[in-house]
This record gives C-alpha cells, structure tokens and sequence, in this order.
C-alpha cells in the first residue's frame, strides 16, 4: 500500500433510493484511510460527503464522462475533468501530478465542491438522456404528420446551441434511451430528488424503451 491517492471505478447500479454503494463502500473499507479516494463511479449527491464522516477518511469526486462508442478517445481527450473537493491543496496536487496541461492540454478542468461535482455528472447525463425522449416523441410526431424528420434533425444540429448529438431516431435499430449510464443515472436521479419532473421523465423513457421498430 505504497501509494497515496486511489481510483475508485465500479458499478453503482440505480436502487430504489438513489444508486448502490456497496462496491464503493468495500474499497474504501479494503485500504487505509491515510489513502486519498478519487471517486470516478457516478454517485448520487452527498455521497462523498456521507462516506469521509462513515469512514473518516478523504475523498475527491472525479466523475467520468465516456460514452461507450468513444470511451478510449474521451478518456485520452477529455472535454472536461471535474475535480470536487473542499480541500483546494487536495485538488491542486490532483491537478499537478494527474491532470497536468501537457497531459490533457484541451481539456477544461472545473474545480468544484464534492458534491457540486457529483451533481455535473447527473446534470449532464440527464440533459442527454431528455434529449433523447424529446427526439423519440418528436420523431413519433413526424411519422404521424407525414414529416421527415431527419432533415428536421440535420437542421437543428446546424445550430450552435444544440450540439451534433442525442437527435437520432431510431438508433442502432431501437427506440428510447439505451446503453449503461443514462437510464440509470435517470432513475437513479428521479429517485434521489423525488421530484415530479424527473419521475415523469422515467415513465416516458419506460415507454419509449418499449417503442418497436
């Protein structure tokens, strides 16, 4: 255990309060508290903060952002890196020794609280996975109307405002929101916050999930 600072990547799959923390957990109660835990697995709001009082030990939250068709060109070229911790030394030395400017010279380093930082993930990931249900019910639209809705779409991704993704429909050959994190990280947000917008946008995601082709 000569080492200081130590990744935490596992799965945090949703349950019915929020995300499971078990294998989070189980790392940190495998090594010594000396060690600084960067968090990288998505985790609901206040999860840092709950486990540096659990276990008395010092956490970093270091989200990941990677898309499973892109994953190894985000992680060499990250667009952001976002660091949380209310220990701005802590932060620095991560930036120093992990995330120096010749490493990852484009990228935009976002230093923030643990918990602000927690929350980016799920407000990104959320943002794209509404994309998605918008463009699936505009798309069922456009059927119904007799409307092409891929020149809709190449139209809108013209726009500088709404970036060149989410906006395809049907997708590898399917309706609805897929792949690993963003249903989960939506279910998992809708039942943290509890709130009605968020649990809407998991009833709508359950039925355009059920479209078929």
């Amino acid at each position: 255990e000569d080492f200081k600072y130590l990744f935490v990547c596992v799965p945090t799959p949703s349950t019915s309060n929020g995300c499971d923390l078990s294998q989070v957990e189980e790392v940190i109660k495998k090594f010594d508290k000396k060690h600084i835990f960067i968090i990288r697995s998505t985790v609901t709001p206040g999860t840092a903060v709950m486990l540096m009082k659990k276990y008395d030990c010092t956490i970093v939250s270091n989200p990941e952002f990677l898309t499973e068709s892109t994953a190894e060109d985000d992680a060499i070229n990250p667009d952001i890196i976002v660091l949380g911790s209310s220990t701005k030394s802590i932060i620095k030395d991560i930036r120093n020794l992990f995330y120096t400017k010749k490493r990852f010279p484009n990228s935009k380093i976002i230093e923030a609280d643990n918990k602000t930082a927690e929350m980016i993930k799920y407000a990104i990931n959320n943002f794209y996975a509404i994309k998605v249900i918008f463009a699936n019910y505009f798309y069922q639209i456009c059927n119904k109307e007799g409307v092409e809705y891929e020149k809709i779409k190449e139209t809108m991704y013209k726009r500088k405002w709404i970036g060149k993704n989410h906006l395809t429909v049907p997708y590898n050959k399917q309706f609805g929101v897929r792949g690993k994190c963003l249903p989960k990280d939506l279910i998992a947000f809708a039942k943290y916050s509890d709130n009605p917008f968020f649990n809407k946008m998991v009833e709508y995601m359950e039925e355009i999930n059920n479209w078929e082709i």
